[in-house]
């Protein structure tokens, strides 16, 4: 992964790639989603180019916004201090809000390993594998060889 990070990819990246943000193409024909083992495999073999992408571009694609994970986060914890003020003021707290509680402790521990991750990707990003180095599949034309003879024989 440290050739990725040099190469400018972050956490966001990483996040995105795992979630199918990239489509593997062969021309114009869409081949399936590009996931990390057939990228890295793919990669290896020089069959695709490597990606660029900026950070900046993957968070415009995404559908969530740190306002709505801050808003969620502000609830919870809003609920958390409720809790915790109850059992300071000696009030009962149900088994419902606490077992609440412990989910809403894990989702807010959940939300700060993911702040980064990108959120309903729509459209995947193209990558392309590079055509192979054969020789052009052309028709041999009856007009084509009368050139290519010209030409040979001019030299």
């Amino acid at each position: 992964m440290n050739s990725y990070i040099d190469r400018g990819w972050t956490r966001v990246h990483g996040y995105f790639i795992q979630m199918g943000g990239f489509m593997l193409y062969e021309g114009d024909t869409p081949k399936g989603v590009l996931f990390l083992p057939t990228f890295e495999e793919l990669l290896e073999q020089n069959k695709i180019d490597f990606p660029s992408i900026a950070e900046e571009d993957i968070k415009d694609r995404s559908k969530g916004d740190g306002l709505s994970k801050a808003v969620v986060l502000i609830q919870t914890t809003w609920f958390i201090i409720q809790c915790i003020a109850r059992h300071t003021q000696n009030l009962d707290i149900t088994q419902l809000e606490l077992l609440t509680a412990a989910l809403a402790i894990l989702n807010g521990a959940m939300y700060l390993f993911w702040w980064n991750k990108p959120l309903s990707i729509g459209r995947a990003v193209p990558v392309y594998i590079k055509p192979s180095p054969e020789w052009p599949k052309k028709k041999c034309t009856p007009m084509s060889i009368v050139i290519f003879l010209l030409v040979g024989f001019a030299d």
